[in-house]
């Protein structure tokens, strides 16, 4: 049985650097979906369409998606950024995906 708990535990896990999951978030046996915190950072932009901008862009921390479809023998991943309902936030079902 997959071990649950609310998203303050699951708040502190992802500060951590952990992968988290929800029960909710399982739709199928051929994708899973986690999320993990980004850490900010600081750059130069180097490709489009923020390339003109020639002075440091800070990229704030943020959770981003990440979504791995199994297609044939492979599996295809997705990263995309994340904004967590008010539901994701409620929720009792945040788990650590085992893999």
């Amino acid at each position: 049985m997959t071990k649950t708990f609310n998203f303050s535990k699951a708040l502190e896990l992802l500060k951590e650097g952990n992968f988290l999951s929800r029960l909710a978030w399982q739709d199928s046996s051929l994708s899973s979906t986690k999320i993990y915190l980004t850490n900010g950072s600081e750059f130069v932009p180097s490709r489009p369409p923020l390339s003109s901008i020639q002075e440091n862009v800070i990229f704030k921390p943020h959770f981003d998606k990440l979504t791995s479809t199994r297609k044939g023998n492979a599996l295809v991943y997705t990263a995309q950024v994340i904004t967590l309902s008010n539901e994701d936030i409620l929720a009792d079902d945040w788990y650590v995906p085992s893999n």
